[in-house]
Formats: C-alpha cells, structure tokens, sequence
C-alpha cells in the first residue's frame, strides 16, 4: 500500500510541481527509493539489461563525458539534474514493475494533468497568463509542451477505461474530453490544437473498425456534444476569445489563414525554421559525437534549445545520441506489436501514443525531459509485466499438456 501511494504521489507531483516547487516530487523520489532498496532482489539486475534502461545511462554516461570535455557551469547544473532524475526514475520504474504498479502510476499522471487545469482556471494569479487572455502555461514549462501532456492524458485514460473493472460512464468521457479540448485551446500551440483533433479523429475512426455502425452514431453524438461543450464551458470564453489582444484569437486566425492558402510564415515559425538550419548544417562539424550535453541552448546564439527533438539529437549526441534514442521507437514498436498480436492490448493505444511521439519530434525536446522519461518507463514495465504473464501462462499450459490435465472448452 504505501509503495503504492509513493508511486502515484511521484508522478502527481511531477506533473503538478514540474517548475515550481520541484523539491517536492524529488522528497516524495527519496522515500520511493528507500522503500524499494529495502526490497531489492534479482529483477533489480535483470531490469538494468532492459533496452530504455541502457538507453537512458548511455544517454547519462554520454552527458558525462561531454561535461568532463567542455567544463560549463551550466552543463554541469544541468547534468546534475539529469542524473538524479535518471536515478529516482529508475528506482520508479523497478517500483512500478515489481509490484504491477503501472495503472496507479497513469492515474497519478491523469489526475495530476487535470488538478492542474482547475488550479489554472480557479487561481490563474499564481501562473503566467502575461496579462491577457491566452497561451495559459499551467505548471508544465510552455504551452507547447503542456498541449502534449494533455494529449497523452486523453489517451491514458482510454486506457484506464478500457482496463477498468468498473463501468466508467459516457459523462465522464465528456468531462475528459471537454477539459482537455478548452484547455488545449487555451494554450494557443497551433501543433496541439491539431493533433488533438487528430487524437480524436483517429479514435473515432479505431472505434468504428472495432466497434460497428451502431457504436459509431454514439460516438458521433459524443464529439458533437463535445465540441459544443467546449464553447459554453466558461460564459466568457467567446467575448475573451474574440479580443483582438488575446494571442490565442491571433493565432487561431493564423491557422484559418494557413489552411485557406495564406502561407505566409509567422515569426515563430520562422524562428523555429532557423533554429532547424543552424542544427543541421552545424551537426556536421562534429557528426558521430555530437557537441555535448544540452550544448545547443549555449552554443547556437540562439539562448534557447532547438524545439526539434531529432535536430536536438544530432547536434548535442552526434550519431551515437541519434541511434541510442530512437532505439527506443524500435524496442516499442516491436513490444506492442507482439501485445497487439496476442490481443492483450487494444491496437488503438500504441496507435495514438505513436501519432504523439511523431508529432512531439517536431516541436519539442524529448532528449532528457523528465516527464517524457516517466512516460516511457511506465510503458516499460507495463510491457514487461504482460510479457511476463504471458511466459507465465504459456508455461502452465505446456506443463498442462504435459501432465495430461489440460481440458479443451
């Protein structure tokens, strides 16, 4: 019970402290670490062969090196700060896959997403909103990157649905979808404004091929409500949104423009087409290794980082960070698959965890993101848990036959 607890309040609090008070989730870190050293045996060493457990120390051991190569201050606050998270999320993730612990570990992650919106919504003087309308920050850093983790809550709690024991009624789904939907607006990031409807789309479309004509004209009647719900979910929200002063408004007529013909770039898109060109053309100077732990945000001239994962990759790891990172897309894809074959997880949750990886690339740094690190891990031992099970079972069966004690039905 109590590992149990320490694992929900570690990912509840590194949603809902991810900049502010970040001690926090690191004490509620400690204990899950001391709780689980009391009860280390061999999984503790068979879980370090695990592929996004040497994915991430190769990462760490790479930041190293590089750090020990170009001393900078800022390297090295930063790569303490890699370290510790990479050590308390290891200890999480060897928590959380001993004891089954990883539906707990997702509530923890979808409650946390959506305590902070109403902590948004009902104390917006405690977080940024540059005194106007729009581009709400929440807790998570930007609103590019809080639109991400609205949209792996969506999907996090399809999945807790579809795995619960209990009912989970269709007003829920509402609640969800309506919540995430108004605040994804919000934010005002043009890239989760469309993968949301993206999410969406790709739902309803999985739930027709697996469901059938009757569940589809439910779930139609379920978007339509929904997208009305959005818009009368605050009695102010059309007046705030049609302010000429409100950068949502602005940006919401940026992309109506876009898709009706206007391609003509804003300056953040351009912005982010420099910091592209600069990665790519300066990766070359030093291909295999890279520049170093985090070097782009300080070397590039630009003062921040490359808002491109795979230009983010090349110019700080080289190639070695390149291939070590996107070993992982292939280590899932190939878990899945096998869960997918064997109907133990429904196609449309890897489906939908794809889709936001991919678009993630494009936008935001993934590299050493602690939240996207927790992501990963909780999939992990999700994976090896029902890999397990599934040895398991195929053991009992095989030994059923062998003893001649297996009935067909």
């Amino acid at each position: 019970m109590i590992k149990r607890v320490l694992v929900f309040l570690y990912v509840f609090t590194q949603i809902l402290f991810y900049d502010n008070l970040t001690i926090v989730p690191k004490l509620v870190g400690v204990m899950l670490v001391i709780s689980t050293i009391s009860s280390l045996n061999v999984t503790t060493k068979k879980s370090l062969t695990k592929a996004p457990i040497v994915c991430l120390f190769l990462l760490l051991l790479h930041a190293i090196v590089s750090v020990i190569f170009y001393p900078n201050l800022e390297y090295v606050q930063g790569l303490i700060s890699f370290t510790l998270i990479a050590v308390l999320l290891y200890f999480f993730y060897l928590t959380v896959l001993v004891h089954q612990l990883w539906r707990t570990a997702i509530w923890g992650f979808v409650l946390g997403i959506y305590v902070n919106f109403f902590l948004v919504l009902f104390f917006p003087t405690s977080f940024e909103l540059a005194g106007e309308w729009g581009r709400v920050d929440g807790t998570l850093g930007n609103a590019n990157y809080f639109g991400f983790m609205v949209n792996f809550s969506i999907v996090f709690y399809i999945w807790l649905k579809e795995t619960s024991t209990v009912k989970i009624p269709i007003i829920l789904d509402l609640v969800v979808f309506s919540i995430s939907a108004y605040h994804i607006i919000l934010s005002g990031s043009k890239s989760n404004m469309c993968l949301f409807v993206l999410v969406v789309f790709t739902l309803l479309i999985m739930t027709v091929i697996n469901s059938g004509k009757i569940k589809l004209l439910k779930h139609l009647i379920l978007i339509i409500t929904l997208s009305l719900s959005v818009f009368v979910f605050l009695p102010n929200i059309f007046s705030d949104l049609i302010d000429n002063d409100s950068s949502v408004f602005r940006r919401l007529i940026y992309m109506g423009n876009f898709i009706s013909g206007d391609r003509i770039l804003g300056s953040s898109d351009l912005t982010r087409l420099e910091l592209v060109k600069f990665g790519l053309l300066h990766w070359l100077d030093k291909p295999f290794f890279g520049h170093g732990f985090d070097s782009f945000s300080f070397m590039s001239g630009f003062g921040y980082y490359s808002h491109n994962n795979i230009v983010e990759n090349l110019y700080n790891g080289g190639i070695f960070g390149f291939t070590v990172f996107y070993s992982l897309y292939l280590f899932y894809f190939r878990s899945f698959k096998v869960l997918v074959s064997q109907k133990i997880i429904n196609v449309k949750i890897p489906i939908l965890l794809l889709i936001i990886f991919v678009v993630m690339e494009f936008f935001i740094v993934m590299i050493d993101d602690k939240l996207i690190w927790l992501i990963l891990l909780i999939l992990l031992a999700y994976v090896e848990n029902n890999f397990k099970k599934n040895r398991n079972n195929r053991f009992l069966n095989t030994k059923e036959f062998a003893l001649g004690t297996h009935h067909a039905n």
